[in-house]
């Protein structure tokens, strides 16, 4: 029986999103979600494009949701 997963993950900045401290986490965000994307099991993720139109994306908090369709778990 196929299984799914969501991994949710809400981050907020304590500094200024472009503070320079936040660069390493901004500049890896694409390699990351990339890297997502080319798993086997992946099938959705939250992107810029599903925001609603009039929603505006708050500058100190990230959200990433991933969804994972697994075909069969093996138990340990």
């Amino acid at each position: 029986m196929p299984m799914s997963l969501a991994q949710v993950n809400i981050a907020r900045f304590i500094l200024p999103a472009d503070d320079p401290a936040n660069q390493d986490f901004a500049n890896n965000i694409d390699r990351v979600n990339s890297l997502a994307e080319a798993a086997p099991a992946f099938i959705w993720r939250f992107s810029d494009a599903d925001r609603e139109s009039d929603e505006e994306p708050s500058p100190a908090t990230t959200i990433t949701v991933l969804i994972y369709l697994f075909g069969r778990i093996v138990s340990c």
